[in-house]
């Protein structure tokens, strides 16, 4: 490795262990209900985006409803990234890359190309 690369490590160690103690104090300040300084700012847009979505903040979330709202989120997830990646094949997307149309055995997986069905 070269000394570049151990400077960039060196660097990064730094900053992440003269991070530790700040971002630990704000993070628990956070996490327990207290105003912190983006409180005034983030906490009007918070309130309408709870409002919209017919979310009560001091309401829990029971195991049910937990699940139901991670499989929804990962199914729109899924159809997002499908649909965005079907719109990119013979188009050029993906900064500027053509995104082709992948090979038969790729496409089926488990088969030979050569065989029928």
């Amino acid at each position: 490795m070269t000394w570049q690369g151990w400077l960039q490590i060196g660097l990064y160690l730094l900053a992440l262990i003269l991070l530790v103690k700040p971002l630990g104090l704000y993070m628990t300040r956070v996490y327990q209900g207290e105003a912190v300084f983006l409180s005034p700012i983030l906490s009007p847009i918070e309130k309408w985006l709870y409002r919209l979505a017919g979310i009560e903040a001091d309401e829990e979330m029971t195991w049910k409803t937990y699940s139901a709202a991670l499989l929804l989120f990962s199914g729109i997830g899924f159809l997002v990234l499908f649909g965005s990646l079907g719109f990119c094949v013979g188009r050029p997307c993906m900064g500027g890359r053509l995104i082709r149309q992948t090979s038969d055995n790729l496409q089926y997986p488990g088969r030979d190309v050569g065989t029928r069905l």
